[in-house]
């Protein structure tokens, strides 16, 4: 089983494309190539963490829709709530996610958090894991940016993230 890391998805938002540089016409292409590029990587067993925003629009309160997405998803998926993550963790849930988290939680030797300007970086020399940001930086200090937006537009395994970890270091 391998663990894997993405955030940032904002399944169902037409602005984001624009917003983002995402190449998609709209988001229902959008949606079905993250799907697509999701399965491609993860298998049914895997553990995925989702860094936040999930969904963003007014689709992203449309629990049949969300779910929908969801359950076409490979993998036992935890959320942990970001900006755009404004229902109650019973409703993701519900949506398909096993387990729902606010505002940390700890991956093997990794804190994962969704917005990194709010994390307390000082506290350790550790890297950590975060989303937000988007296509700003990939990686910031101790932060990494685990977001589609840097990865290819899928989930990155906890493998390639200490990889590339263990290649940026001075």
């Amino acid at each position: 089983m391998t663990i894997w890391f993405t955030g940032d998805t904002h399944f169902g938002h037409e602005n984001i494309i624009h917003y983002t540089n995402r190449p998609y016409a709209n988001a229902k292409e959008m949606d079905a190539a993250f799907i697509e590029n999701w399965n491609s990587v993860v298998e049914p067993l895997d553990n995925v963490y989702h860094l936040g925003d999930l969904s963003f629009g007014p689709r992203c309160k449309d629990i049949i829709y969300i779910q929908r997405i969801v359950r076409k998803l490979n993998g036992v998926k935890h959320l942990i709530l970001g900006n755009h993550d404004h229902q109650k963790p019973q409703w993701y849930n519900e949506a398909g996610f096993s387990s729902v988290h606010y505002p940390y939680l700890t991956v093997e030797e990794f804190d994962c958090t969704h917005n990194p300007h709010e994390w307390d970086v000082g506290k350790s020399e550790d890297f950590f894991l975060s989303a937000h940001v988007h296509t700003s930086w990939k990686m910031r200090g101790q932060a990494i940016n685990v977001g589609v937006d840097q990865w290819d537009y899928k989930p990155v395994s906890i493998e390639e993230i200490r990889e590339y970890i263990n290649g940026n270091k001075n």
